[in-house]
C-alpha cells in the first residue's frame, strides 16, 4: 500500500501537458501530423522518437567518472602492460571485472587472457584515455618502475576503496514519504 500512495504522489506531482506542449513540439514547415503505423496521430512531432529517449528514463544524466578512479584504473593496466607477468595476478583478484570505465576494463580482460598488449592499448577509447595510458606506461619505464604483485595488491585495493567511495557518493535516488 506504501508503495501505491508513493507512486500516486509522484503521479499528482508531475505538470499535466497542456495544449501548447504538444503544438510547441510540431514543426512549423509541416501542416499535417505525422501518423503511425496504425495510421493514429501521433504526438511525439516530426522526429522519430528513439532519436529524443534517452537509455534510461527519468534518470539523472550520467555522471563522469571520479579522476581517482580513471586514475586507479590506468596505472593498473599500464603495471600491467608494463609487467605482463602480473596479469595473472590481476586476474585472479578479479579486479579487472571492477573497472569502472568500459575500454579499460576491455583492454585489461585482453591483457589478462594473454592477447597481445599493444593491441588492447590501442582498443582504448577516446583518444585521450589511450594516450594518458601510454604516458603512465612511458612514466614507468623512465621512472624504473619494479612493480610486483605486493605493489599489485595494494593498487587493486586503493582502486576498490575508490569506487566503494565514488558509489557511496552517489547514492541511489530515493522516493519521498509523504
Amino acid at each position: 500500500m506504501r508503495a501505491v500512495d508513493a507512486v500516486k504522489g509522484i503521479v499528482q506531482a508531475a505538470p499535466s501537458p497542456s495544449p501548447a506542449t504538444y503544438t510547441s513540439r510540431r514543426s512549423p514547415r509541416r501542416s499535417e501530423p505525422e501518423l503511425t503505423p496504425s495510421g493514429a496521430r501521433s504526438l511525439e512531432g516530426p522526429y522519430p522518437a528513439a532519436a529524443k529517449a534517452s537509455p534510461r528514463r527519468g534518470s539523472e544524466p550520467e555522471k563522469p567518472l571520479p579522476v581517482s578512479v580513471l586514475k586507479a584504473e590506468v596505472v593498473i593496466l599500464a603495471a600491467v602492460v608494463r609487467h605482463p607477468e602480473l596479469a595473472q595476478e590481476l586476474a585472479h583478484s578479479g579486479a579487472v571485472g571492477e573497472f569502472a570505465h568500459p575500454s579499460l576494463r576491455e583492454a585489461a580482460d585482453a591483457v589478462c587472457s594473454g592477447q597481445d598488449a599493444q593491441g588492447a592499448i590501442r582498443a582504448v577509447e577516446p583518444d585521450s584515455l589511450r594516450q594518458r595510458l601510454l604516458d603512465a606506461v612511458t612514466e614507468m619505464e623512465q621512472a624504473g618502475d619494479q612493480t610486483d604483485a605486493k605493489r599489485l595488491s595494494t593498487l587493486v585495493r586503493k582502486h576498490a576503496q575508490s569506487l566503494a567511495l565514488e558509489r557511496k557518493e552517489r547514492a541511489s535516488p530515493r522516493v519521498p514519504r509523504p
